[in-house]
């Protein structure tokens, strides 16, 4: 059924004349951030008007000959499209240059059209969605550089309500689907019938058992696509009089492309794909069905991977592909392999020092979390992008040298999670060459571990944020007979809150300890830095503050105390477990703990101070360096990535930059001018760092299991009728504490704690 809509346009302007400084070494955070409205169906034009310059001076032996142009400045600005997780929808794409060694403001006006001839910028515009927030950064590259901003503005024209929207017939799609045996494993196989290009996509469903091996599929790998853009194909179903009749079942466009393009002219192709195999309207079934993928897909004579159409500035990117291919499977006269990354990939080299591009990544189907098991539980992969194919290895390749850099660049590359499950292992070939074998790893890391790596992935249903990670079966999934342990076991009956509020619960009794709690910090509005969100500590009632959630980026893990480089220093519990009680609201976690105190102030931390005082072994010190990362060299708070490396000359240099682009602040307050307030001080005298949704009252304790000390604000009466419920607002770093000397007290019997029940809600 088709409902039509009238259309209206409608313009939205935000404007910020704040004045800022940037260098290389500030966190990210958007000078400017616009919401697109929940009611908008399509965004036709962005426009951007910027004041703003660089630092006045550049390399001396080129100054005079680039002064007031755009070459070779390194100082810039981006755009960034950020849904509600706080991913970017898409790669970033860089607005405007300031004008080289010019101290003089320039003021620059940008029109973004959804039908501009630049084919990134106007996927950019089209790709917008009611929720996502357009982000403009001011940047800066290279210690001296500067980005001084003195204004900005960016308006949005978009139109209101779409023009149709499609209401599909559930009763008789659900027609299409008869009730599935759960013994022997039975599964819907798509037999996709043949067809020329323009015929209509007509297919038969028919059940088999994975036990009995009876019936040879692939399997589909793919990203199911734009809710919203739904198209239709035809399921051929045996009637009570044995005719067949043909009953339309709606799926997105993007599914539908891909088996247009993989139907064969003349013959069958049998397949299996989720969305349409998988009865979507059964919750019960869509939860046995995903604990049985793993042997879905492992099942498939081959898992083809669907990237989306060969786009025009596509096709640059598959032939380069295809030479690093050539690059890598030829032997040299020499014997001896290339070892220079660069000399295998010219052309995915960006022409700017902070970017490497590989444009084939920009395909939606690297974000989707569910491709995960898909290609590691798979016995063959192919990729298709349009008609043209590639082997995994090369993806897999081309993902691992582009990580080779040893700089903090921008990468168009896979997700990190990758890099977790796959090895490359050469083979030589017959014909005195080499080919790639690209084996899954064995995980021996807990859950936990993958689900952070993962958070950079996207999923239409929170839920499968978990769910999906299970078919790969890390260490601690399975029970004795190998299946899902019921705690954790795919179950879209249950709550998106009540499924990750289970998780932490089952993680903290599975390991002993509480070190998932510090997973709220990887939320946006809930980091250490403070990044242009909301800084909303309880959070929404939506969820419960201590668990972990479905939103953020993997990379803000390293800017935590329990998931940083020196989370094995700490044991404020001094190795006590974790003491649960039982409660009946699955979204409370009772603890036993010991209160220390309550926050009296908050102010800047003086980095600066400690370094000139050459206070370099304090420990919290050490704590701030490794939650705010004051020189960026390992990016945890910009959206450039980079390998571990050890503190440099280089790492010296930057930190120096960074002082003097917020000299006046350094010197009046010894503290880092860009980054939140985080220095506090307990009403004993104690001194802390603190996230910067702490407030003065806040209360710190030490709950047994946890390796850190906890923040906590005691709910009022109105919110909670228990008189010790707390929301938690994450850990903290507290001098004197961090090595179980409260627990020390507490055993000598001289201590002033009293454990105590603290019910977090």
């Amino acid at each position: 059924m088709e409902t039509s809509f009238g259309s209206e346009a409608q313009s939205l302007t935000i404007r910020s004349n704040a004045y800022l400084v940037v260098c290389q070494s500030c966190p990210e955070k958007p000078y400017l951030s616009l919401e697109v409205p929940a009611t908008c169906a399509r965004v036709e034009r962005l426009t951007f008007t910027i004041e703003s310059h660089d630092q006045g001076f550049g390399d001396p032996e080129h100054e005079e000959r680039l002064r007031g142009g755009y070459e070779s400045c390194n100082s810039f600005f981006e755009v960034a499209t950020v849904m509600p997780s706080a991913h970017d929808r898409s790669f970033r794409l860089l607005l405007q240059y300031n004008r080289y060694a010019t101290i003089k403001p320039s003021v620059h006006k940008i029109v973004w059209d959804s039908e501009i001839s630049d084919h990134k910028i106007a996927r950019h515009v089209r790709g917008l969605k009611a929720g996502d927030r357009i982000e403009l950064f001011p940047r800066a590259a290279y210690p001296a550089w500067r980005n001084y901003v003195l204004s900005a503005e960016i308006t949005m024209d978009w139109d209101s309500k779409s023009t149709s929207c499609y209401e599909a017939d559930l009763a008789l799609q659900s027609s299409i689907y008869s009730q599935l045996p759960v013994k022997e494993n039975q599964i819907r196989i798509l037999t996709l019938l043949p067809g020329d290009p323009d015929d209509d996509l007509i297919c038969i469903l028919e059940t088999t058992s994975l036990d009995l091996r009876v019936t040879e599929y692939e399997s589909l790998s793919y990203a199911w696509g734009d809710k919203h853009d739904i198209t239709k194909i035809q399921i051929l179903s045996a009637s009570m009089s044995g005719d067949s009749q043909a009953i339309d079942l709606d799926i997105t466009r993007n599914l539908h492309t891909a088996l247009r393009y993989l139907r064969r002219p003349d013959a069958a192709r049998k397949l299996w794909v989720d969305a349409i195999c998988i009865n979507q309207l059964d919750m019960k079934e869509r939860g046995q069905q995903v604990s049985i993928m793993k042997s879905i897909y492992a099942g498939a004579t081959c898992v083809l991977v669907w990237l989306g159409e060969l786009t025009p500035d596509m096709v640059p990117a598959v032939n380069n592909m295809r030479q690093i291919a050539d690059k890598y499977t030829r032997k040299p006269q020499s014997g001896r392999a290339e070892k220079r990354t660069a000399a295998m990939h010219d052309a995915q080299t960006h022409q700017t020092w902070f970017n490497t591009d590989c444009p084939l990544f920009e395909y939606d189907w690297f974000r989707r979390i569910w491709v995960l098991q898909e290609v590691y539980n798979a016995r063959e992969i192919v990729v298709h992008c349009g008609h043209e194919t590639l082997p995994w290895w090369l993806i897999v390749r081309v993902h691992h040298c582009l990580n080779r850099y040893d700089e903090p660049v921008r990468r168009q590359v896979m997700p990190q999670v990758y890099s977790d499950l796959f090895r490359l292992a050469r083979v030589d070939t017959d014909i005195g060459g080499w080919t790639y074998d690209c084996h899954p790893l064995e995980l021996s890391g807990d859950l936990l571990r993958l689900v952070i790596h993962s958070l950079d992935l996207d999923a239409s249903d929170p839920r499968d944020k978990l769910f999906a990670l299970t078919g790969l079966r890390p260490s601690g999934v399975g029970d004795e007979k190998g299946e899902i342990k019921a705690a954790i076991a795919p179950d879209y009956r249950k709550d998106i809150a009540d499924v990750f509020a289970d998780f932490t619960r089952w993680w903290i009794e599975e390991n002993n300890s509480l070190q998932i709690l510090s997973s709220v910090h990887l939320s946006p509005g809930r980091t250490w830095q403070a990044l242009g969100h909301s800084m909303d500590s309880a959070h929404s009632l939506e969820r419960p503050s201590w668990s972990l959630w479905h939103d953020g980026k993997s990379n803000w893990a390293r800017g935590t105390l329990m998931f940083g480089q020196r989370y094995n220093e700490y044991d404020a519990s001094k190795g006590l477990p974790p003491a649960i009680f039982q409660s009946e609201n699955s979204r409370e976690l009772g603890l036993r703990g010991l209160v220390i105190g309550r926050i009296e102030d908050i102010r800047s931390f003086p980095y600066f101070t400690y370094r000139e005082n050459n206070d370099l072994q304090s420990e919290i010190f050490k704590a701030y360096e490794t939650l705010f990362e004051p020189t960026n060299i390992h990016a945890t708070w910009t959206s450039a990535t980079r390998q571990d490396i050890l503190q440099t000359e280089l790492d010296r240099l930057h930190l120096r930059d960074h002082r003097n682009a917020h000299e006046q602040c350094a010197d009046k307050t010894g503290s880092v001018e860009c980054h939140p307030d985080c220095h506090f001080t307990l009403d004993d005298g104690s001194r802390g760092l603190c996230p910067p949704g702490a407030r003065n009252g806040d209360t710190v304790a030490i709950l047994f299991g946890g390796s850190v000390p906890y923040i906590l604000r005691k709910c009022q009466p109105e919110e909670h009728s228990v008189n010790t419920a707390f929301r938690m607002v994450g850990e903290c770093f507290l001098n004197g504490f961090m090595k179980g000397q409260a627990i020390n007290q507490l055993q000598s019997r001289g201590g002033p704690y009293v454990p105590r029940h603290l019910t977090l809600v």
